[in-house]
């Protein structure tokens, strides 16, 4: 069966009214909650163990679809998470470059003795002035015409 477009436009349209009354109703369920926290307050442990059981049966997994079959059982479902992460995260043969028999050039005294020696200031100033002055280098955000201003 395939939907025509103005079949589609409507469809969607259902489903977003769908979703903002489902959204509504939420809304609706927190405030009568907070309500009562407030009419009944802290002082009432029942109340507040009965909402946090209702929480935590919401939030509990109860049911997994397994290769098509509905599963239930909380012993086969935690088997079948395990499993299912064990597999995902095993190292089944995943060839991993290794580093054994490779010849590397080595740098020369010239080179080393360059890597090794003290930055100059001049250096430093010409790394500064070549910088885009619209980026930022750190994390805080100041762009880089501030460190160039002050430099």
């Amino acid at each position: 069966m395939v939907l025509e477009d103005d079949e589609v436009v409507d469809r969607a349209l259902l489903r977003s009214e769908v979703d903002e009354l489902m959204r509504l109703v939420e809304i609706k369920w927190q405030q009568k909650a907070k309500l009562q926290w407030k009419v009944e307050g802290e002082n009432m442990t029942k109340f507040y163990h009965r909402l946090v059981n209702l929480r935590r049966k919401v939030n509990q997994l109860q049911t997994i679809l397994i290769d098509g079959e509905e599963i239930n059982e909380v012993e086969v479902i935690k088997t079948h998470i395990i499993q299912f992460y064990k597999e995902l995260f095993d190292d089944d043969g995943i060839m991993r470059p290794e580093l054994d028999g490779m010849v590397f050039d080595c740098i020369t005294q010239e080179e080393s003795s360059n890597v090794e020696r003290r930055i100059e200031e001049s250096e430093v100033l010409a790394a500064l002035k070549a910088m885009n002055g619209e980026k930022a280098p750190r994390p805080d955000g100041l762009p880089m015409k501030v460190y160039k201003a002050c430099w």
